[in-house]
């Protein structure tokens, strides 16, 4: 982390300075192994105005596409990044690390206004000269040329040049030359016209054939809840709901594939006759089950219709299935707004949800990475949360229970723990105590026996002992020296409250989490055995936790009476 905020030092991107304000920051690790530092500007967010610049309307975007003969697009390298903040606004992005305070010099993703800050460089950056060729929205950018190829090249050299100009750098490996079809804003692009991206409605496509009554079932519940935009639906359905008569045998031929793809077909058409209306909000409904994730995006029309944009779901793996059910329920908000981010960035988004706790986002603690990713990610977007029952919340649950790449096996939610949202006060006794840690360290036999020896021993003699060229004295507080950093050593009437105020702080999380919180800040020998004998005991942890160790008696042998004959 003091590697890549040097970096970011190095490249202008932020400055050590002072500034009364300081959000939290954290840090989360990119697939190619390098960091990507997080501002959790949340509680400034709160107080900041709200910006009234605005992306262009999509609407817009997509109709300059008409009559093109050659589309260019180009992707911005770490575009926010390249937009410079106003000195006097730039206190209100600092951070502090290792007591050490910073601000950004440009543009930080996570502001309220960032959207709305970036839109307004670009537009001037390109100028109006460029809007008969040029079309942007946020860092993508679309040369489109109606005429001939050296017309097109000659267009793409004035884009490039405005954007040298500015000092803005391209992202190559994302910019596409000359070309005849794009994705772009959710829609496929080409000198043709504008299609429906079929990713949106993959979730229908490839819903699985049923292979039983209860998944016939939860197929024609979905199907019933659109029934009023297919033509002629309960004639195409008789064969579906004959295996669903009393006593009859379920029974898959070729007259049931036949009408199920029918049913689906007649849905995929239905469903690319909605366009999103740019001036109404839009409404993202998310569910899961034991199995997998589904969300579905709409918007409600003048008739108060739903006009469905587009369906998303997935299946759980591996270790997606040991996470709590609040952790589940918010990863289907997630992977859907990332799904349908073309829409949503810069539009008002409502989040429906049938799982309650999502209601508390902006109170959790930061104590997971993967959920403090998440909702860092969550802060882009102008959303809110609405609970709803899950009697109302049909679309998302049947796609959840049966995700286009799953399996049709599990029918029934499993069992597990929800996350409590918790609050703790702050141990007032403790920090006091804290605060006094060289007298207790002085109290205390194993930390004082140290401090003598380090007291009698010259600097060379104790860098050649083994036993004691780890600790060092600083403002007589005795410290060691791990692998990463100095930490305090904690001399044994603290640990006990240390060990504990963590524990309840963290929301009573295993000894893992609790050891790797602790070790980042104190040492003693035996830490890893003492956390995990105090937190076996915790009498809490006791009512509400269910051990995942097999306990075996002990092994005996089997001693004979008779002899077998």
């Amino acid at each position: 982390m003091e590697e890549k905020l040097n970096e970011m030092e190095q490249a202008g991107i932020i400055t050590r300075t002072s500034t009364p304000y300081s959000s939290p920051l954290s840090f989360t690790l990119k697939k190619d192994g390098s960091i990507r530092v997080l501002l959790d500007a949340r509680s400034i967010n709160k107080k900041m105005v709200a910006e009234t610049e605005k992306p262009p309307i999509q609407l817009d975007v997509l109709n300059s596409f008409h009559g093109a003969n050659y589309i260019t697009t180009i992707d911005l390298n770490n575009a926010y990044f390249q937009i410079p903040i106003n000195k006097d606004g730039r206190k209100y992005t600092g951070f502090t690390f290792n007591g050490k305070s910073y601000v950004y010099n440009v543009l930080p993703q996570g502001l309220k206004t960032s959207v709305g800050s970036f839109s307004r460089a670009m537009n001037l950056i390109l100028g109006p000269e460029v809007q008969e060729f040029c079309v942007n929205y946020l860092d993508d950018l679309a040369i489109i040329t109606t005429g001939t190829l050296d017309k097109h090249l000659e267009h793409i050299d004035i884009v490039l040049s405005k954007l040298n100009k500015a000092g803005l750098t391209c992202n190559l490996q994302k910019c596409e030359f000359i070309c005849k079809e794009i994705k772009m804003l959710g829609f496929i692009i080409s000198t043709k016209g504008i299609k429906t991206d079929p990713d949106k409605i993959r979730a229908i496509q490839e819903f699985p054939a049923p292979k039983k009554i209860k998944q016939l079932r939860a197929f024609l519940g979905l199907c019933n809840f659109y029934r009023r935009f297919i033509p002629n639906y309960s004639e195409s359905i008789i064969p579906l709901c004959e295996l669903l008569k009393k006593g009859r045998k379920f029974q898959w031929s070729g007259k049931e594939q036949k009408a199920f793809d029918f049913i689906k077909q007649q849905f995929i058409n239905t469903i690319q006759l909605h366009h999103p209306d740019f001036n109404k909000p839009y409404y993202l409904q998310t569910d899961c089950s034991g199995v997998g994730m589904a969300g579905v995006l709409y918007q409600i029309d003048d008739n108060n219709e739903m006009r469905i944009l587009g369906y998303h779901s997935k299946a759980f793996k591996g270790p997606e299935f040991n996470w709590s059910v609040t952790e589940q329920e918010f990863y289907a908000v997630i992977s859907c707004l990332k799904k349908f981010e073309t829409y949503l960035r810069g539009s008002k988004v409502i989040i429906l949800t049938d799982h309650k706790a999502l209601l508390f986002i902006n109170n959790m603690k930061l104590l997971n990475g993967r959920v403090t990713r998440w909702i860092l990610y969550i802060e882009q977007f102008n959303y809110e949360v609405q609970h709803i029952s899950g009697r109302r919340n049909i679309v998302a649950d049947v796609l959840s229970r049966y995700p286009s790449d799953g399996d049709l096996i599990q029918e029934d939610k499993n069992n597990s723990l929800e996350i409590a949202y918790t609050e703790s006060e702050p141990n007032i006794e403790l920090i006091e105590k804290l605060k006094s840690l060289s007298v207790y360290q002085l109290q205390d036999s194993e930390s004082l026996a140290i401090i003598e020896k380090l007291k009698t021993l010259n600097t060379s003699i104790i860098k050649q002992n083994n036993k004691f060229k780890r600790y060092s004295l600083k403002n007589d507080v005795l410290y060691y020296k791990t692998n990463l950093q100095e930490v305090m050593y904690l001399p044994k009437a603290l640990r006990q409250d240390i060990i504990n105020q963590v524990h309840v702080e963290m929301g009573h999380q295993g000894p893992y989490n609790v050891i790797k919180y602790v070790r980042d800040r104190f040492f003693w020998k035996g830490l890893t055995k003492d956390i995990k004998n105090q937190l076996r005991a915790c009498h809490l942890c006791q009512l509400s936790k269910k051990s995942n160790i097999t306990y075996v008696g002990p092994c005996k042998s089997i001693i004979t009476e008779t002899l077998a004959i």
